[in-house]
């Protein structure tokens, strides 16, 4: 019985030091292939072979050919690819990689043969876009770098001729646009127009009265020019949409790029969550929770892209284009620095000669005018001379009382930029701290230190950061014309 009970042993222990047949005796067991990459043939230590009918090729070798880099983690047994912004996260003897931080599935899990990675080679073309093809006649691996392909989807090329020929238009040009397609601004001329055939009309009368006439006169030209004030008016209120409308865009095409990679990482959150329940070290109740979060960054990224084509189609209607045009808008908001400015010299500055008192201004005139030609007893009269006293009245104090908006609409939107200016400045010091941080992560990433989700977050602190940064250079934008054009913001352009 003892002896039955070594000789078990000892047949044990000899299993366990034996390596491993699938890995270090492959080359011998299973057929080869050859490879060639971008039309040349390439000739590694570990060729590709055919595994339980699927293809293996070696990684590294392939990426490397292919421009990509290659790092191995020896402490966690992964792989790390990384050409330019796309970053390919694989483990060895997992049959799941995580690419961009969304996971993908291998036909079978990455193996090790003779101390190199194997790989699907399906997953070549899934990781990094590259072209994959099989000969059988020649029984050779015949992969293509994406971008050198001749013969790409027609859908690509489609999207990529969209994208090539999406016209650029600049705030000035959208802004000339915008005042050509106004049925406002062309009702506006036509006012204008009537106003002078009024004028002209009334340079003809003669009345006995010569201060009647000058009055009639005075009155013809004071309606005029509020007429030409208006218009001037209301290409203000258009600059102001415009800009609105464009910044607008832009700010949500920056918003929306932050929640695709917040969605990402939440992808990778929930997949590492869904890893720890499967585990038990996750809570069913945290499960959901977790689910739940994804869902909602989810509906966060829908709701993004439904804003985006909601804000072009106001700015499209705006201009006068077709609602499904799209455009490459040249004029990116930007920081500036501080505001420089005296607020009670712009104060002083605009009640007495902005065009928006002139205005107010002009109704006096055209009430007064009133006045000065009332005739007593003239049937036509639908005031008495009473009403028509108090009209200017009524004028005057309309015009003190829009003197008085004014000024409040100055110092308002001066302590809202001053207030919007701090902000940035702190955000500014916060993303110091975050790209500091942002660089140790890196370094500790690449030296295998920490998993590539601790990296994905701080990236995506400092894209959000970079976001809220940008949507005050927007907002900025806005406020500096309401600050130059108060009428804007109490309603003079309607």
């Amino acid at each position: 019985m003892i002896k039955k009970k070594m000789v078990t042993f000892a047949v044990c222990a000899s299993i366990l030091t034996l390596p491993s047949l699938t890995d270090a005796q492959a080359e011998g067991t299973y057929p080869t292939a050859g490879i060639t990459i971008d039309g040349e043939q390439k000739t590694f230590s570990q060729p590709p072979i055919i595994y339980n009918e699927v293809t293996l090729v070696p990684l590294r070798g392939v990426f490397e050919s292919m421009g990509i880099e290659v790092k191995w983690d020896a402490n966690e047994r992964k792989v790390i690819a990384q050409k330019g912004d796309d970053i390919l996260e694989l483990k060895i003897g997992s049959k799941q990689a995580l690419k961009n931080y969304q996971p993908i599935s291998l036909l079978t899990e990455a193996k090790i043969i003779n101390d190199r990675t194997m790989v699907p080679l399906r997953f070549v073309s899934e990781s990094f876009g590259a072209k994959v093809d099989w000969d059988e006649n020649t029984r050779t691996v015949n992969i293509t770098s994406p971008g050198t392909t001749k013969d790409e989807p027609t859908v690509n090329k489609a999207n990529q001729k969209e994208e090539s020929t999406l016209k650029s238009i600049t705030f000035e040009e959208a802004y000339e646009k915008a005042i050509n397609n106004s049925p406002e601004i062309k009702a506006q001329l036509l006012t204008i127009q009537q106003e002078e055939e009024r004028r002209d009309d009334t340079s003809t009368l003669v009345f006995n009265n010569i201060l009647t006439n000058v009055a009639y006169l005075n009155a013809a030209y004071a309606k005029l020019g509020v007429a030409e004030k208006q218009l001037v008016i209301k290409t203000d209120a258009i600059y102001l949409q415009v800009k609105n409308a464009y910044n607008t865009i832009l700010q949500t095409e920056e918003k929306l790029k932050l929640l695709e990679k917040q969605l990402e990482l939440a992808k990778v959150q929930n997949n590492i969550n869904k890893q720890k329940a499967m585990q038990g070290l996750l809570s069913e109740t945290d499960l959901i929770l977790a689910n739940n979060a994804l869902s909602e960054k989810e509906k966060e990224f829908k709701a993004a892209q439904d804003a985006l084509a909601k804000a072009y189609d106001n700015f499209n209607q705006l201009v006068g284009n077709p609602l499904n045009s799209r455009f490459n808008l040249i004029d990116v908001p930007k920081y500036v620095g501080e505001f420089e400015t005296d607020v009670d010299y712009h104060v002083t500055k605009t009640l007495s000669d902005s065009v928006y008192i002139k205005l107010y201004e002009e109704n006096v005139k055209i009430a007064q005018s009133a006045l000065d030609t009332y005739v007593f007893n003239n049937p036509a009269n639908t005031d008495s001379y009473t009403v028509t006293e108090l009209n200017v009245e009524k004028a005057k104090l309309t015009l003190s009382e829009q003197k008085k908006n004014l000024e409040k609409s100055i110092r308002d939107t001066y302590h809202k930029i001053r207030d919007l200016e701090n902000n940035y400045e702190i955000l500014k010091t916060k993303l110091i701290d975050l790209e500091q941080n942002q660089k140790v992560l890196k370094t500790k990433y690449d030296l295998g230190l920490v998993p590539l989700v601790n990296l994905m977050e701080v990236n995506v602190q400092v894209d959000t950061v970079k976001q809220n940064m940008f949507d005050i250079a927007a907002n900025l934008e806005l406020l500096k014309i309401q600050y130059e054009k108060p009428w804007l913001a109490v309603g003079g352009g309607n």
